[in-house]
């Protein structure tokens, strides 16, 4: 739709103020004539000079004569149709071509607008009537105008007015024309910015305005030129209902940049668009603010380009703990033995020389235990497999239970398990294996109070880290051997597998 220019709506509210100014003058002071009125006397007094001459003739009897000047007046004035000479009985005496159509068959008729008559007396009383009939004005526009002046008038003036208006507003605000002012290469610039830029002046009206902020919610297809920014519809629909806290009024009263501000407006398709704000002040030299420079830099795509690599990441990060927990499953069930939790043979034997290793490099004491089911044949034969799992289990819970966090238990056979105990020495690896001992014995069977008659010992072997070790596997053979003389001593009790320490330990009954 075609939008009037500022110009012609000033110009035509100008016009029509001057037709009312015109208007209220003739109220107060009349000074438009009455133009019915004057055509009105005029034509009286024509009648009364053409009624003069027509009377003198007739009272010398001269008709025809009359007759002659009567045609020659109608015939040598336009606004006269018809004259004619009429007795008091009604008939004509004297009268020209057209009269007879002319005149109305109403004999009351006096004196109006297109019909005059003028008595004719004689010295005692009254003879006739001289009647004449005048030119109707015309119909339409022109007769409306020719007999009504003052719309006439109020016409030229709005035509007229309007046109000299426009052209003077034109030539006046020219100066005042952003396209006038400001030279054709910086609009163009503007024009070629990838952001949205405005140029506001101190009170937050639109100065200039590129382009690219007029495509950005469909605001092409209207002026901007001296509106409000504030005011602009898809801008004020998101903008705080507080003006002083917009972001271009605060650059100007602060008289500092004002960046990074997150506008999200409704596009021309009903999504959510994100614009972010930066609006700089323009000053001058006294460091007052002229105006503002604002800009609106269109990040919807970026924004939503992020949001889909957060997904993406977060997905990334779902499938890496995915990740992470299987391979955790599988190292664990790689490393730890299924039936009981402990560390599987292979398990054990990488960490636990690891560990060794390390003792042996910085001279730290290190200890070693194997620990056996005493006839576990029996209760698997008398209580049955499942009975000798749950035992199996049993015993290694309480391995866990009674070694530290940085000790080492692995199932090292069926019924048999490897403790290793860092920086542990003889007397604590004793007492430890003591009281595992005791532990399984007074606890394990305990638990199943279902198998009734159940007993569960074990015996330990214990073995210190000495020079005289050269590896791993010679200490565990060591506390495999004083297990072996364990059961042979009897079963249930603990032996250390060095000569030269005691050997004498406390038996428990068999």
């Amino acid at each position: 739709m075609t939008r009037i220019s500022p110009v012609m709506i000033i110009a035509s509210g100008l016009a029509m103020l001057s037709c009312a100014v015109v208007l209220m003058g003739d109220f107060f002071f009349g000074y438009m004539p009455d133009r019915e009125r004057q055509l009105t006397q005029v034509r009286k007094r024509v009648t009364d000079m053409v009624a003069i001459p027509t009377i003198d003739m007739l009272s010398r009897g001269e008709l025809e004569r009359a007759a002659t000047v009567l045609d020659r007046l109608v015939e040598q004035d336009a606004d006269i149709m018809s004259i004619g000479i009429r007795r008091n009985d009604g008939r004509l005496l004297l009268s020209t071509t057209e009269h007879r159509t002319r005149w109305p068959d109403d004999p009351q008729v006096t004196l109006a607008a297109h019909h005059a008559v003028v008595p004719i007396r004689t010295a005692d009383s009254a003879w006739g009537a001289l009647e004449v009939s005048f030119r109707e004005p015309g119909g339409g526009v022109l007769g409306l105008l020719d007999s009504h002046p003052a719309i006439a008038l109020i016409l030229t003036l709005m035509l007229f007015g309007t046109a000299t208006f426009a052209l003077y507003m034109r030539r006046v605000l020219q100066p005042f024309d952003p396209k006038s002012v400001i030279p054709e290469r910086v609009r163009a610039a503007f024009d070629a910015m990838a952001e949205g830029v405005v140029i506001i002046d101190n009170q937050g009206r639109i100065a200039l305005a590129n382009e690219r902020f007029q495509r950005l919610c469909g605001e092409h297809t209207e002026p901007l030129a001296a509106r409000p920014l504030s005011g602009v519809p898809w801008l004020a629909a998101t903008l705080s209902d507080e003006r002083t806290e917009h972001p271009w009024i605060r650059a100007m009263r602060e008289q500092r940049e004002v960046m990074g501000t997150e506008l999200s407006v409704e596009s021309m398709d009903d999504q959510p668009m994100l614009l972010v704000v930066n609006c700089a002040p323009i000053l001058d030299a006294r460091r007052r603010a002229r105006g503002c420079m604002v800009t609106f830099d269109d990040v919807t795509a970026l924004h939503r380009a992020n949001r889909r690599l957060e997904y993406t990441l977060r997905q990334l990060q779902d499938s890496r703990r995915e990740v992470e927990h299987k391979a955790a499953d599988l190292e664990r069930l790689a490393n730890v033995d299924y039936l009981t939790g402990v560390l599987n043979r292979r398990a054990f034997s990488t960490q636990a020389e690891q560990a060794f290793s390390h003792a042996r490099g910085h001279r730290q004491p290190f200890s070693c235990m194997m620990i056996d089911i005493d006839h576990f044949k029996r209760i698997n034969d008398t209580w049955g497999h499942a009975v000798g799992d749950q035992v199996i289990k049993a015993v290694a819970d309480t391995l866990m239970k009674c070694t530290r966090d940085g000790d080492l238990v692995g199932r090292y056979g069926g019924e048999e398990f490897c403790v290793a105990l860092p920086s542990i020495g003889l007397t604590s690896a004793t007492t430890i294996g003591q009281r595992i001992r005791e532990t399984i014995e007074q606890t394990v069977a305990a638990s199943m109070p279902e198998h009734v008659g159940l007993a569960v010992t074990t015996s330990v072997g214990v073995a210190v880290y000495d020079r005289r070790v050269e590896s791993l596997h010679a200490l565990i053979s060591a506390a495999d051997g004083a297990l072996y003389e364990a059961k042979e001593s009897g079963r249930n009790r603990v032996r250390v597998a060095s000569a030269d320490q005691d050997q004498t330990e406390p038996e428990a009954a068999s």
